[in-house]
């Protein structure tokens, strides 16, 4: 496709108290555009504002934003953009833009006829008020499609009224949050970006201010949604260069997104390019279902390679066969830990392997081995023994990513 300035990804307009849900290719252009899929590791930063998104947002990823619309955005209007650094960088870096607005969104986004555009209309929610409104459709859009993939959300104070309405609806997500996906990802951090002459000796106090705003909207810890909440007081604008004026927000952005990155590549959920466009593609499928489950990673990497419908029998039957501990031990939990470990490749994909990714699945196994070993062990005297089917084990069906 033709390269283009459209920047549009996702929106939601309201008609006749239906909503419907929009959806660009901005996201799979973007991130196909990259020189190395299978090595390069994506990080989002989502920036919530308007004016003052607009003008970091120039600084932080070269984002032509027109003055005219100043980056306002409708109720789940998303815009994204990719740091121009991105093609060369193991880290690219995906800014997506929106806003928490005043008035109703009614009228269908603009989008440019160089994209596919797909439009679908949301089902209401189970669990959710008689009226399904756009503010709660909105908060979905973040809370359940963008979260997981999120290193870092960036409020800004002063687009958005203060530190109050951030706080309303921080309590409103931590309220409505339950597990979002499966397996638990590590959550995003929060940054809150203000302006004030001394930044040095505000940012705690602003801190500590917003909290006790948070804890009088919500009972519900924070640390149970966000992996860090903090301040970042900018100098009012004009009194430096732009460039070093959003230097601070800057470094503080990528601080947090190393903290979260190094906890996810321990969990083995620091996903490459290719797997980040994958996920991201099936979660929006997901969320137009408007389900009430979690996103589910691992059914979701399965999605063109389903486990047999019947495996739970296959394994039941197997393990009736085991009649020993030590049969258990050396025959049958590594045959079935290294059936998992292997299907969950594409055929032929082991011809690839390198020497490294050798070791790596010897000591994947070994987790496998353990794990397995365990939870056949103590169902190996019931009859139901196909317990051991379980999520537990489910989780060694998962695409590993690339090391």
């Amino acid at each position: 496709m033709k390269s283009c300035n459209h920047s549009h990804w996702l929106s939601l307009h309201s008609h006749h108290g239906e909503i419907t849900f929009t959806q660009s290719d901005r996201a799979a252009t973007l991130l196909h555009s990259l020189l190395y899929l299978e090595s390069q590791r994506p990080c989002l930063f989502v920036l919530v504002g308007n004016r003052s998104k607009a003008r970091a947002l120039r600084e932080l990823a070269s984002a032509s934003i027109g003055k005219r619309s100043a980056g306002k955005r409708g109720y789940g209007e998303i815009h994204l953009h990719l740091d121009p650094s991105a093609p060369f960088s193991g880290r690219p870096i995906l800014f997506a833009d929106g806003d928490f607005p005043i008035q109703k969104n009614s009228k269908p986004s603009t989008f440019g006829k160089c994209h596919e555009v797909t439009n679908i209309l949301l089902p209401q929610p189970r669990e959710s008020l008689p009226s399904y409104t756009l503010q709660a459709a909105a908060d979905n859009v973040y809370l359940r499609l963008l979260f997981p993939f999120t290193d870092v959300f960036c409020f800004f104070a002063l687009d958005l009224g203060g530190l109050q309405p951030i706080a309303r609806r921080l309590a409103a997500w931590l309220d409505s949050s339950r597990p979002l996906t499966l397996p638990v990802v590590v959550p995003p951090q929060i940054i809150i970006v203000t302006e004030t002459s001394t930044p040095e000796l505000q940012e705690s106090q602003l801190l500590e201010h917003f909290l006790r705003l948070l804890a009088h909207e919500t009972r519900t810890d924070p640390s149970t949604c966000f992996a860090a909440i903090r301040v970042v007081a900018l100098l009012p604008d004009g009194h430096i260069s732009p460039a070093a004026r959003h230097r601070k927000l800057k470094e503080s952005l990528m601080h947090a997104s190393d903290q979260v990155r190094l906890q996810r590549l321990e969990m083995s959920m620091l996903f490459s390019a290719q797997h980040f466009a994958t996920f991201l593609r099936e979660a929006c499928s997901y969320f137009v279902e408007a389900s009430s489950e979690p996103f589910d990673f691992i059914r979701a990497s399965r999605v063109v390679n389903p486990p047999a419908l019947d495996l739970k029998e296959h394994l039941t039957n197997f393990l009736t066969k085991i009649n020993t501990i030590e049969e258990l031990k050396k025959f049958a939990v590594p045959l079935i830990a290294s059936s998992l470990l292997l299907d969950g490749y594409h055929p032929d994909t082991h011809r690839e392997f390198s020497a490294r990714r050798v070791i790596d699945l010897t000591r994947m196994q070994s987790s496998v081995l353990e794990t397995f070993s365990d939870c056949c062990t103590k169902t190996l005297a019931s009859e139901h023994a196909g317990m051991a089917y379980t999520y537990k084990t489910q989780q060694f069906w998962f695409y590993p990513p690339d090391r």
